[in-house]
């Protein structure tokens, strides 16, 4: 999470010339940008996991101990399908961090202070969802199923409840009804998306934030979608070969194959994307 307190924002803008570099982590890199209400997201080819894959090379940072795994190039995809879809989810009015593309890398967003738990969208019983319900690997729900979690300090994560996350203020009860619907519609729009192109969307993770558009102290915040949305935060099967297309394999060949079902590398990446930016 980049913030856990809408009062953060406004000690950030204030240091924001002696704070360029704002938080490090997995997969992306926040900076200040010299603008006072927008950040700048950067996305890293390091992976979420270091699952043994011919395509991985590591390296070692400078203050750290151990090499992280890296993919060559998989930041630049995450940017790119990052911006699409939430391009595209703006155009059917749901709010959201992105502001523009900067290079292959950088994207300028808005700077919400986020929730403090990320939101799960089951439409496929897979992975850790199918064995904490006892259900068989890929069993189609009826409907789909949305969970809550909370990042705990080992890397994992625990589900939340309803009664969580009102109990411990981490969102009001009318923010739980948005998220509800704002993630529905979602998921509405994104399995349209991937019927498109060949894939089935097993399932997906979404972030929000409060985002302040006027004075801090004069306007309530909107709720919007932050983070980003890519093959990291996605979970796909081929609808033909019925192959698990999922980023946390640290496959390049997954990654390029994503990015070349939404056309977001060939030049000037999709039309409706080159016809905003003409």
């Amino acid at each position: 999470m980049f913030f856990q307190d809408p009062s953060k924002i406004l000690n950030l803008k204030s240091k924001r010339v002696n704070r360029p570099h704002l938080y490090a982590g997995t997969t992306k890199t926040l900076f200040s940008d010299t603008y006072d209400d927008t950040l700048i997201l950067c996305f890293n080819d390091t992976c979420l996991t270091s699952k043994n894959n011919k395509s991985v090379v590591h390296q070692k940072a400078a203050n750290a101990s151990v090499a992280k795994p890296v993919v060559p190039g998989k930041g630049i995809i995450n940017n790119r399908i990052s911006e699409l879809f939430f391009t595209r989810l703006a155009d059917i009015n749901i709010e959201n961090h992105f502001v523009d593309r900067l290079n292959m890398r950088e994207q300028r967003i808005k700077a919400a202070s986020p929730l403090p738990f990320k939101v799960t969208v089951h439409n496929v019983a897979r992975g850790d969802f199918a064995k904490r319900m006892n259900l068989t690997d890929d069993l189609f729900l009826q409907i789909p199923v949305i969970e809550f979690s909370h990042k705990l300090d080992d890397g994992s994560f625990s589900i939340l409840s309803e009664q969580h996350i009102e109990s411990f203020s981490l969102a009001s009860k009318e923010e739980i009804s948005d998220i509800y619907e704002i993630s529905n519609r979602v998921n509405d729009f994104m399995r349209g998306q991937c019927l498109s192109v060949g894939l089935q969307l097993d399932y997906f993770s979404l972030e929000f934030g409060q985002y302040f558009a006027g004075d801090f102290f004069e306007t309530d915040p909107t709720l919007i979608l932050i983070d980003e949305l890519s093959p990291d935060t996605m979970h796909f099967t081929d609808i033909g070969s019925q192959k698990v297309l999922h980023g946390a394999s640290n496959d390049k060949a997954i990654y390029e194959d994503i990015a070349s079902r939404f056309q977001v590398l060939k030049n000037g990446g999709p039309e409706d994307l080159k016809q905003k930016k003409d």
